[in-house]
């Protein structure tokens, strides 16, 4: 019997795949992501408004000091009519000339008056004139309403943050389960291509020893048959590759998927569960959500209260400038001014209960949320430690693959051995390969999920740094 020579599989399918292209680490992308993405950007605007909005409810403390300028036009000139005390004047002469000198020197004295005195009328206001003032508004008691409203600003600004965090982690954890997925779907077509490469060593051998009489043709067509299945599961690996890196590609924005991706699928450290329990609790991003909430409510059922206390505000006003102004006017004046609603058709204590019923469906909502952050993290944590163990249990079984694979092929080789044999052992070791890998993408993903839903994002960041 001749001998045939056999190529080993080549090894270390958990290295990088390596791929003429740009290297790109995923703590790279990740920074990337975080300096570049829209939807983060959007974000952090959202969060820039609602600090403005934050800092105008402050201001609502101060004085509130404005210019006013205006141009009028009356109707008419405003004048003081005094024809009455005209009308007296001339009567009085002519009653006291009259009882002198009689009625004819009475006469002569009332028609002298009425041609010598002018109309007694008095302008007080010109038809059109301008002023110019600057006018002061200090509130001193609104019962609470600039407080609440102080308080409710507040909290739609730290509410923005938390939605800021939430939309960071979101997209980051999504990066990372892009950038495993190709590097999944690489590794995976790098088995399928050595697979591949043995199963046609295979059918070399076989076809040489069919020729050589040692081989059935039913055998040697079992071999071409393995050999089109691998070449088919290679064609898929390939195409699935390819859609992978055109999503990252998309994620990060970039044109081309020509990069080497460097940070290869591994085993990242884990705290206890009751580290990740106990931070869920706090920093999960729908519980800081619901407790943004409850303080927002707390702010309204203070403004709704407010809404049945007086209002009292200093109020002021300075003349700067004024043209055809009566000279009545004053230049200045201050004073207080009070303001109390009476009644306004029961809203504001239809309010109150509507604010009482929304603190009690928001306590309801939120004893049911925090039992299912306390599950969500359970989960997560049970997927790692499965995964964790798959991985174990191939580490175990895959050298055992390997030689078992080795033996048949030298047993095929020697005619002790059927090639179902080496077939069986191949596809054995590739899924024991393929097990492998899922293990590792199925840590790394649920990993970064619960880093995710216990709010630690800087711990993402910080286990894939190098």
């Amino acid at each position: 019997m001749s001998k045939l020579t056999f190529m080993p599989p080549i090894l270390g399918l958990l290295l990088p795949v390596l791929v003429q292209g740009e290297p790109l680490s995923l703590s790279e992308a990740l920074q990337k992501t975080l300096r570049d993405n829209r939807e983060i950007k959007a974000s952090a605007s959202s969060v820039e408004a609602a600090k403005n909005t934050y800092d105008g409810a402050i201001g609502k403390y101060l004085p509130s000091i404005g210019l006013t300028a205006a141009y009028t036009h009356l109707n008419d000139d405003i004048v003081v009519d005094l024809s009455e005390l005209r009308t007296a004047m001339i009567g009085s002469a002519s009653t006291a000339a009259t009882i002198a000198n009689g009625p004819a020197a009475g006469a002569a004295t009332s028609t002298a008056l009425q041609n010598a005195l002018p109309r007694f009328e008095l302008p007080v206001q010109k038809q059109d004139f301008t002023v110019a003032s600057v006018n002061l508004t200090q509130p001193l008691f609104t019962g609470g309403k600039i407080t609440a409203n102080k308080n409710a600003k507040e909290q739609l600004y730290k509410n923005s943050q938390t939605e800021e965090k939430e939309t960071q982690s979101r997209i980051l954890v999504s990066l990372v389960q892009q950038y495993f997925t190709v590097q999944l779907a690489a590794q995976v077509k790098s088995v399928r291509s050595e697979a591949l490469s043995t199963l046609q060593e295979h059918q070399r051998i076989a076809a040489a020893l069919l020729k050589q009489g040692q081989l059935s043709k039913a055998q040697k067509m079992k071999v071409d048959v393995a050999v089109a299945d691998a070449e088919n599961a290679l064609s898929r690996a390939g195409r699935d590759e390819s859609l992978a890196r055109k999503v990252l590609a998309n994620t990060l924005d970039r044109e081309d998927t020509n990069f080497t991706l460097t940070t290869p699928l591994k085993i990242t450290a884990l705290k206890s569960v009751e580290t990740y329990s106990k931070t869920a609790q706090e920093e999960n991003y729908s519980l800081k959500q619901i407790k943004h909430k409850r303080e927002l409510l707390a702010a309204k059922k203070t403004a709704a209260r407010s809404e049945f206390m007086p209002t009292l505000a200093l109020i002021g006003s300075y003349e700067v400038y004024e043209k055809d102004l009566t000279e009545v006017a004053p230049q200045w004046y201050a004073g207080l001014v009070l303001k109390m609603n009476l009644f306004n058709g029961l809203s504001d204590n239809n309010e109150l209960k509507t604010i009482s019923q929304e603190k009690t469906a928001l306590d309801l909502f939120e004893g049911n949320a925090q039992s299912m952050v306390s599950i969500g993290v359970e989960k997560y944590y049970s997927e790692i430690l499965n995964a964790r163990e798959e991985y174990d249990t191939v580490q175990k079984t895959k050298d055992l693959a390997k030689e078992s694979l080795r033996l048949n092929t030298v047993a095929f080789r020697n005619g002790f051995a059927k090639s179902t044999d080496v077939i069986d052992s191949q596809l054995q070791l590739t899924a024991v390969q393929l097990n492998e890998l899922k293990a590792l993408y199925d840590y790394n993903n649920n990993f970064v999920q619960l880093l995710k839903f216990s709010g630690h994002k800087d711990d993402l960041l910080e286990a894939y740094k190098n």
